[in-house]
């Protein structure tokens, strides 16, 4: 069983994560929560506890009790993991942004040229869990949809699984000088039982004053399986 301050750690750290369920519950599977934790944890994220720690637990549990049907355990469970969060927040000091030298500026980067591959960061742990070996990933920035304002990264690259038994989702995450997330894309997939291997080819948009500190490629499991 998962534990909660472990949730906790990863909810509170990755504030951009809970503007949409699909990335939220990819980062969770890496912690490998039981289907009660991983239930549990969307209606904490559906009822908005993940973004503000409630003012009254009687009154928000007796509300989880009626809207979700929640026993009165798993409803404390709930609330337990808001506070943590939130004292999580309270905790986590923010890191110094990384130098000029540890980050490429996006509006320095010529158009249609490969950007240094020093900010791709493979996901050994997450290959080896699904079988999944990631190779030859590159960036380049592509073209701008808007001259001086957006930018366009083009990732791409190949997975290799070996006989996948489940789906597998294709996670791209870059990262700003702050180790923040600033663009996510999770459009490739690895179907079960696929023997050849998968493409990758996405582009993401990015305002063009940006600067990429990492850019990771990782699987997962597809959740909804």
């Amino acid at each position: 069983m998962t534990k909660l301050p472990d949730l906790a750690t990863l909810i509170a750290t990755h504030p951009n994560l809970l503007s949409d369920w699909l990335s939220l519950s990819a980062q969770l599977q890496s912690l490998h929560p039981t289907s009660l934790e991983f239930n549990l944890t969307r209606v904490c994220w559906e009822f908005g506890l993940l973004f503000e720690v409630p003012t009254n637990d009687d009154a928000t549990r007796r509300q989880l009790r009626a809207e979700f049907g929640l026993t009165e355990a798993a409803a404390k469970w709930c609330l337990n993991l808001a506070h943590a969060v939130n004292d999580q927040r309270m905790a986590t000091t923010v890191p110094a942004p990384l130098s000029d030298l540890d980050v490429i500026a996006l509006s320095q980067c010529p158009i249609d040229r490969r950007l240094p591959a020093n900010p791709f960061a493979r996901d050994l742990i997450a290959e080896t869990q699904c079988d999944v070996e990631v190779v030859g990933c590159t960036a380049r920035r592509s073209y701008d949809e808007e001259p001086g304002q957006v930018a366009t990264l083009q990732i791409q690259g190949e997975c290799k699984a070996k006989q996948p038994q489940t789906d597998i989702l294709i996670f791209i995450m870059v990262y700003n000088e702050r180790r923040q997330l600033i663009a996510f894309d999770s459009s490739t997939k690895i179907y079960a039982n696929q023997r050849s291997a998968t493409p990758i080819n996405r582009y993401l948009h990015l305002p063009i004053d940006q600067k990429i500190s990492k850019i990771t490629v990782r699987p997962a499991r597809d959740p909804r399986w």
